[in-house]
């Protein structure tokens, strides 16, 4: 032990540090995703009423089944993060357009609809929560 230069024993510590962050992180991530089931639960079953309503249009459909289809997938939150900053620039820079078709018209619907996909953002985000600290700072 005294023949180890000091180099090596900073090394090693950090190696240790790493190696706990790592095992502390995965052990979040995976309570995290326990907790979050309820929420990913309430997003399917939200969803799936209202697609079998056939009240949505057609391109909220298709998007609706698409986050459907990939609820559980940890690497959405990942795409979130990237995409996220691009589609608000691009937002920003587009004047105020809106797609008459896309519009839900029905109140009660278009709260369903809301509440689904807050279920949704809430379900994603606990899959990954780096990806939360990501989004935040």
């Amino acid at each position: 032990m005294a023949n180890i230069p000091i180099e090596i024993w900073s090394l090693i510590e950090w190696y240790f540090a790493f190696l706990a962050a790592i095992v502390i992180y995965a052990f979040l991530t995976n309570r995290l995703r326990k907790a979050t089931l309820i929420l990913r639960c309430g997003f399917a079953d939200q969803a799936e009423r209202l697609l079998a309503e056939n009240c949505l249009p057609r391109d909220k459909e298709r998007g609706l089944e698409f986050l459907l289809d990939h609820a559980t997938d940890g690497r959405i939150p990942w795409v979130f993060v990237v995409a996220l900053p691009i589609f608000t620039i691009a937002n920003l820079f587009r004047l105020k357009k809106t797609y008459p078709d896309m519009e839900i018209t029905n109140k009660n619907i278009k709260n369903k609809y809301n509440i689904t996909m807050l279920l949704w953002w809430l379900s994603v985000l606990g899959l990954s929560p780096m990806t939360v600290l990501v989004l935040i700072f």
